[in-house]
């Protein structure tokens, strides 16, 4: 195979993989806490709960271990940046934790690479839908009768 067609389906990868802890489950998890990355400071804990919220979860979002002690679970968070002619994000990686163990329930990896990224809102909606069940969101063009 050319070496071009290598290096262009080999930046086209992404991969959205959810794995649940055995024994585990996230019915009746309605309250969640997001953690702040410790090298974070641009607010993305924040844009996460706020994605939560829009799915009809409670979320509210702050700095580790310093979560209400009223919530069902808490969120956790890795994101890989990459430089490929801007800054985008690469991976982002969440983890939904019991919040009296710290065990981890489900996990979710959302990869996507330079010709296939997205913003970083929009891999975080992905990584959430794929977290909690829910089917990818379609947007449908409904044209106007006018």
């Amino acid at each position: 195979m050319p070496l071009a067609l290598c290096l262009l389906l080999s930046s086209c990868v992404t991969s959205l993989k959810t794995v649940q802890t055995p024994g585990t489950s996230l019915a009746g998890k309605k309250v969640f806490y997001v953690e702040r990355h410790p090298e974070e400071d641009w607010g993305y804990h924040q844009m996460i709960a706020d994605e939560m919220c829009m799915m009809g979860y409670t979320a509210s979002a702050g700095e580790p271990y310093k979560g209400p002690a009223n919530v069902d679970a808490i969120v956790t968070y890795d994101d890989k940046w990459h430089w490929d002619m801007s800054p985008y994000l690469l991976e982002l990686n969440l983890r939904v934790l019991d919040p009296k163990t710290r065990s981890l329930i489900v996990k979710t990896r959302n990869y996507r690479t330079s010709l296939a990224r997205r913003n970083p809102k929009t891999m975080a909606q992905e990584a959430l839908r794929s977290t909690f069940g829910l089917p990818k969101k379609l947007t449908v063009w409904v044209p106007s009768k006018e």
